[in-house]
């Protein structure tokens, strides 16, 4: 009965945490309760895969990520409101996890962490609808 408290505890000052930020006018409180609360959301995806599905998995975060880019492919569309955008996002990523979930849930072992990395893979390093191009980073030589 105590977790249930101290998981809604928890809830409360996630959600309780960008607002007061906001209110307060700081701009860096705000970006790192933002930050927190998207951390929260891929940490829980994960206990849920791993700990209550049992599986291992090294994909999970790409459905986070498609639905992350959907956000700038919408104000690139000219659609600013967070309010049409935010479902967007979750279409995208829901999208993405319906698609590949299909094979991915149908393996297990090693073959579920391949299948998983390959996902992840392509999700990652495909060109993404906003134009941008994964860059390389190079090594600088300073010393001259």
């Amino acid at each position: 009965m105590i977790r249930i408290w101290l998981a809604g505890f928890a809830l409360a000052l996630l959600v309780a945490a960008p607002i007061a930020a906001a209110a307060l006018g700081n701009p860096y409180l705000l970006s790192l309760a933002t930050r927190a609360g998207i951390l929260a959301i891929a940490t829980v995806s994960l206990q849920l895969v791993v700990g209550f599905g049992g599986l291992v998995s090294l994909g999970h975060a790409a459905f986070l990520g498609i639905g992350a880019y959907a956000i700038p492919a919408c104000a690139m569309a000219g659609l600013t409101d967070a309010a049409a955008s935010a479902p967007a996002a979750l279409v995208a990523g829901g999208g993405f996890a319906l698609a590949t979930g299909w094979f991915a849930l149908r393996t297990r072992g090693v073959t579920f962490l391949m299948i998983t990395l390959g996902l992840r893979t392509n999700g990652v390093f495909r060109r993404p609808v906003t134009g941008h191009v994964r860059r390389q980073r190079r090594h600088i030589d300073r010393s001259a």
